[in-house]
């Protein structure tokens, strides 16, 4: 499992993403990498979204990627 310590500022990042990004596919790998970050768990966030688990681990680890 992937952990996520973010910043204040990287959170509100992705919090603004969810209402200023064009496509709904970016907004939603925003929300997936937020709701992770503030500890919900990969199957809650699934369900909330309507991806599977594997998918919000994938995301994750992108945001990772690119945040590194």
């Amino acid at each position: 499992m992937i952990s996520l310590e973010l910043s204040q500022h990287q959170l509100d990042e992705l919090y603004d993403g969810l209402s200023s990004l064009d496509t709904p596919s970016a907004r939603k790998k925003c929300l997936t990498v937020y709701l992770r970050a503030k500890g919900y768990p990969c199957e809650g966030i699934a369900d909330i979204t309507r991806v599977d688990a594997d998918t919000v681990t994938n995301y994750v680890k992108s945001y990772s990627k690119c945040t590194n």
